[in-house]
């Protein structure tokens, strides 16, 4: 038997910043990467969200990203507007995501990241 006299380390998710917080990081930028992942998780989301937009604050780029979720679904439209692209994952399809995807699209500003070729136009 192994005893660990260690105390516990103290964790929050990284992913937990207030809306205006994170609508004004995508502001930063030239180019604006929105990504709309339903609920923000320490699986898919971090690796294919999170991560990304990590690596972007990283870069040399001017490219600026930040994540919405469900609970701001009733301004994603307002978000749209600002963003140069809006990408969603993994997400239960809804009126007010429909909504959003259709004022993305109809800007040329949709790609989701579910789909198994890169050519969003493909859509239906």
């Amino acid at each position: 038997m192994f005893l660990f006299n260690e105390p516990p380390i103290s964790y929050i998710d990284p992913w937990t910043v207030p809306f205006e917080e994170r609508i004004k990081a995508l502001k930063k930028g030239d180019r604006h990467v929105a990504y709309f992942f339903e609920y923000p998780d320490y699986g898919t989301f971090r690796y294919r969200v999170y991560n990304m937009i990590q690596a972007l604050l990283e870069s040399k780029s001017k490219t600026s990203a930040a994540y919405f979720a469900h609970d701001d679904l009733d301004v994603l439209g307002k978000v749209v507007d600002i963003a140069d692209v809006l990408v969603v994952g993994r997400s239960k399809y809804n009126e007010k995501l429909n909504y959003a995807i259709t004022h993305a699209r109809s800007k040329g500003k949709y790609w989701t990241d579910g789909l198994p070729w890169s050519d969003a136009s493909a859509l239906p």
